[in-house]
């Protein structure tokens, strides 16, 4: 496409007239592959700054057949920044599932560096199947704490979490469910809160009954009640109390252990409290809120799942979020995403990793906005049978531009192999455009690329020679001073891209140039950042 210069009225009817589907998409910016059967991305979760460098890392769990192997299981965390490898941390206990679980923990040692913990739900170290949780150094990968189940079988480290500050000491504590715990009944369950400091358990909660699997999920709450104490929030999705299987969460006080709230599913199998999240302040309220999945709840469809997001200042539904389709398992996974789209508000991500839109049970992982829950962007495992979106998390700020990236993992992707399983850390805001070269040189080729959009949605591009703006239009602000050179729409791939290709013209040299790109969705209109450059 060449630059030719076109009244700015056009550049409003290209945005106007491309077309959009609901949603917005997804920036990829790191992917991390597994090795043959090793389940690359079973669980997931933003780390901190592990190594210092001010950029939010990732940690990533790798059980090996979960468990059915004679490898005791793996956890890697990863650099942010780069995407390099800065720790490999190895279960000692062959067949324990190490990784199944993974968290940041926070700066547990004061350091100055995050830490972060692994689950081990197999571990066979204090009785069969018992279970243990390792809390490692961001700094170096020490072990920092390792803790045990208690009794044959309690499986401890099925779910992990950092619990924040619950007994105001000054320094984060960690969360973690033992769900065959059979202290209150067979198979009850339980969780238990450990001090960060020195290891000591703070809070034992236990199931109310046999098979509720209290402790299948656990995370931290943020400081529900004011009381200068974090809270904790944990599920159990075996509880029969509203209906058989039909799930509850309780979130409970970190100052006393006392029940704030318990949230219960409707309709049995519903499985609510199978993953549970603090959410962050989706409201502005200056509480944090909650939010619950429920992978096998009818929704649009039959077990097509939902989500639920709680106040945190009165425990009051503030959305319901549904599957598209029966047996999507939306809400397997649930996380908040801290502020995705930059309006103020925590937003959420849920993965449904039985989604077949592209594929039967390629999965995917919806960002849903916390102010008014629309979708804000939604991502697809590539292939069958992928599960993309078992596991979700907020990945902090990994590429620096001010606003939350998440982080979703594809257990049983074959990207290196049968079940090698991959991770994608990805930007959920359309905001970004890529000049390559930039600076690109008068006479000869270039690509401009819109970088998240919605696959098949069509982008508008438009530049200027005259200047940044702003200009005022009914499109919204156009950062692009009068007059604006249309350059035409292109329609976005299955990775959200959409790329024009540019012919510079030779009397441009030494020239400066701004690009924006913008899309129309639901009769509104949504306008990347610019960018500026000068012809070479």
């Amino acid at each position: 496409m060449k630059l030719a210069l076109s009244p700015s009225a056009r550049v409003l009817l290209l945005l106007a007239a491309a077309p959009s589907l609901a949603g917005a998409a997804q920036h990829p910016l790191l992917r991390f592959v597994g090795q043959p059967n090793e389940h690359l991305g079973i669980a997931v979760d933003g780390a901190g700054d592990a190594d210092g460098d001010g950029v939010a890392d990732l940690i990533v769990g790798a059980t090996d057949r979960n468990g059915a192997s004679t490898s005791p299981g793996r956890a890697r965390l990863y650099s942010g920044a780069d995407g390099s490898l800065l720790h490999t941390f190895v279960g000692t206990d062959a067949g324990s599932a190490f990784g199944n679980a993974v968290s940041g923990a926070g700066d547990i040692d004061r350091d100055g560096f995050d830490d972060v913990m692994v689950g081990a739900r197999y571990d066979d170290a204090n009785g069969i199947f018992a279970g243990s949780v390792n809390v490692f150094s961001g700094r170096d990968g020490s072990v920092l704490h390792t803790f045990y189940g208690d009794s044959e079988g309690d499986r401890l480290g099925a779910a992990v979490g950092a619990a924040g500050d619950v007994d105001a000491d000054g320094c984060p504590d960690v969360i973690a469910g033992a769900i065959f715990d059979s202290n209150k009944g067979f198979w009850s369950g339980s969780a238990r809160v450990f001090s960060g400091r020195n290891g000591r358990i703070l809070h034992t909660f236990d199931g109310d009954s046999a098979f509720d699997f209290l402790g299948t999920a656990v995370d931290g709450a943020g400081d529900i009640d004011q009381d200068g104490h974090d809270d904790v929030i944990v599920g159990a999705d075996g509880d029969d109390d509203n209906a058989f299987d039909a799930g509850s969460a309780r979130v409970y006080s970190g100052r006393d252990g006392a029940v704030l709230y318990t949230f219960h599913g409707v309709g049995a199998e519903a499985h609510f409290g199978h993953s549970v999240g603090g959410a962050g302040d989706v409201n502005g309220d200056g509480i944090p809120d909650l939010v619950v999945g429920a992978h096998g709840a009818d929704g649009a469809q039959p077990g097509s799942g939902k989500a639920y997001v709680f106040s945190g200042a009165d425990g009051s539904l503030l959305h319901e979020l549904s599957g598209d389709a029966g047996d999507d398992a939306f809400g397997v996974s649930v996380s908040g995403a801290g502020d995705v789209d930059g309006d103020g508000l925590a937003d959420l991500i849920v993965g449904a990793d039985g989604d077949d839109d592209y594929g039967a049970q390629c999965g995917s992982a919806r960002v849903f906005s916390g102010g008014d829950g629309s979708t804000l962007c939604t991502v697809f495992g590539d292939s069958l049978e992928d599960h993309f979106g078992f596991s979700v998390g907020g990945a902090g700020d990994v590429d620096g531009d001010g606003l939350a990236d998440l982080i979703a993992g594809a257990w049983l992707d074959d990207a290196n192999g049968a079940d090698s399983g991959s991770v994608l850390v990805f930007s959920g805001f359309f905001a970004r455009l890529i000049l390559n070269p930039d600076p690109p040189a008068a006479g000869q080729p270039a690509l401009l690329t819109a970088v998240g959009a919605e696959p098949g949605e069509r982008i508008a591009f438009a530049a200027s020679l005259a200047g940044g703006g702003p200009t005022p239009s009914f499109a919204g602000t156009l950062l692009l001073t009068p007059p604006v050179l249309a350059l035409g729409t292109r329609a976005a791939d299955l990775n959200g891209m959409a790329t024009l290709d540019l012919s510079v013209p030779s009397t441009l040299a030494g020239r400066a140039l701004w690009l924006q790109s913008g899309r129309s969705r639901a009769g509104t209109f949504d306008l990347s950042s610019p960018i500026a450059t000068v012809i070479r």
